[in-house]
C-alpha cells in the first residue's frame, strides 16, 4: 500500500499509545508499505507544539529522524499542483493541514493513515484506520 501518514498516528506510534490500532502499528512497520509524511504534517506538529498544545518527547526534530532520516518514509512536498486542487476541494472540514492531505491523497493516489472521521467524508478518499 501507498499510504500518506497523519500527525496523529506519528505521534501515537512514537508514543506507544494503545488508541493506535494494531492494525495501523502493523501497516506503518511493514516494509512492504511505501510510507509517505506531507510537509503539511510536520508544519501542523510545529505549529501544535509552539501553541502549547502537544509535547513530544524528544522534540519534532528526532521525530523526523525516525521517519524520514532513517528513511522509514518520504517526505512529500507541498506543490502548486496540490494546493490549486484545493480550490475545487468540497467544503467538508475547515482544518487547514487535512485539507492539503485530502489533496495530496486525491492527486498522488496515496491512502490516508488517519483516524480523523472527516477523511473519509470526502469523495474518492481512502482511509486506513
Amino acid at each position: 500500500m501507498r499510504l500518506l501518514v497523519d500527525a496523529q498516528p506519528l505521534i501515537w506510534h512514537r508514543a506507544g499509545d494503545p488508541r493506535l490500532p494494531e492494525k495501523v502499528r502493523h501497516a506503518l512497520a511493514d516494509e512492504g508499505n511505501e510510507l509517505f509524511i506531507s510537509e503539511a504534517t510536520w508544519w501542523e506538529i510545529c505549529v501544535k507544539l509552539s501553541l502549547k498544545k502537544l509535547e513530544l518527547l524528544g522534540g519534532v526534530e528526532s521525530l523526523r529522524e525516525e521517519w524520514i532520516g532513517r528513511g522509514v518514509a518520504e517526505s512529500l512536498p507541498v506543490e502548486w499542483r496540490h494546493t490549486r486542487r484545493l480550490v475545487d476541494l468540497p467544503f467538508v472540514h475547515r482544518d487547514p493541514f487535512d485539507r492539503m492531505l485530502v489533496v495530496q491523497a486525491l492527486t498522488e493516489r496515496l491512502t490516508i493513515v488517519g483516524g480523523d472521521s472527516c477523511f473519509a467524508r470526502y469523495p474518492g478518499v481512502d482511509v486506513f484506520w
